[in-house]
């Protein structure tokens, strides 16, 4: 099950999605499973940080997420609305 802190982080990350705010998107998702310390690589002089696939988080829609935002690198399309079509089920 979830705690109540859980869906106040995804919440926020999402909206950070729709804001088009990607790399913050980024990071309140992966504190929706794991503390900011174990996601982020301090070594790393590139920006975002690299993150294993096994490192993810395991909800669904977190990961969803992250690895549609992944594909431009956690930086939204210009024409970016808020939103995407979806394709999959």
């Amino acid at each position: 099950t979830y705690d109540p802190e859980f869906f106040l982080r995804f919440a926020m990350a999402f909206r950070n999605y729709e804001a088009g705010e990607w790399l913050v998107a980024r990071d309140m998702l992966f504190t929706c499973h794991y503390s900011p310390d174990s996601c982020q690589d301090d070594s790393a002089t590139d920006y975002p940080a690299r993150v294993s696939d096994g490192d993810w988080p395991v909800d669904g829609p977190t990961c969803t997420l992250l690895r549609f935002m992944r594909h431009t690198y956690f930086h939204p399309p210009s024409d970016w609305t808020g939103h995407r079509e979806l394709t999959d089920k």
